[in-house]
């Protein structure tokens, strides 16, 4: 009887130490489990807070509406018209009278870069007059409305030799032929 009680106490351990590490083995899978749908959970946590993010955004774009229409439409008025840049063309004979230089316009090539955000329409300014009026129509034309950038630049001093040949009778020698190649932005095609 007492090897018999024996191995019953035997079977008995071994079952209990099976069904321990039977529940050690499912703890640690629940355990993980728990751990990875905690981490997902915190996933979705933060997801949840971006998109609620975003939609406070729109709905703070939205109520600004009118606001950048405004915007928009001083942003509409940077670019010239390419079938009929009048207005861009009145501004420079205008600035050019404004200060006493004799201007001359006429369209110019302009070679499309990689790196250009806008079509480009090109102008060649000739300018004749004295360097500090001449640099301030450049100035000028820089910080007008419509968004610009000089190609090119030369600068060459007028001779009394010049003054006769082009009778400049109101230039007097030392004032200079200012030749600017101008590159101003136009408005897309597809408005």
């Amino acid at each position: 009887m007492i090897n018999l009680d024996r191995k019953n106490f035997y079977l008995l351990v071994i079952f209990i130490l099976m069904i321990f590490s039977f529940t050690i083995f499912l703890n640690i899978s629940l355990i993980k489990e728990i751990e990875e749908d905690y981490k997902e959970l915190i996933v979705q946590k933060q997801e949840l807070y971006l998109f609620q993010k975003q939609i406070q955004e729109f709905e703070s774009f939205k109520n600004k509406d009118g606001i950048y229409g405004s915007c928009l439409e001083n942003i509409d008025k940077l670019f010239i018209n390419k079938e009929t840049p009048i207005e861009f063309i009145k501004f420079l004979e205008e600035k050019s009278q404004e200060l006493g230089v004799l201007i001359k316009i006429t369209p110019a090539t302009i070679s499309p870069r990689d790196n250009d955000l806008w079509e480009n329409l090109g102008f060649q300014i000739n300018l004749t007059g004295s360097f500090p009026r001449c640099i301030a129509f450049l100035e000028k034309v820089q910080l007008s409305k419509w968004l610009s950038d000089v190609e090119k630049l030369s600068i060459n001093r007028i001779s009394e030799k010049d003054i006769e040949m082009h009778k400049l009778e109101n230039f007097l020698e030392g004032d200079v032929f200012f030749s600017v190649k101008l590159k101003v932005c136009i408005e897309e095609k597809n408005k």
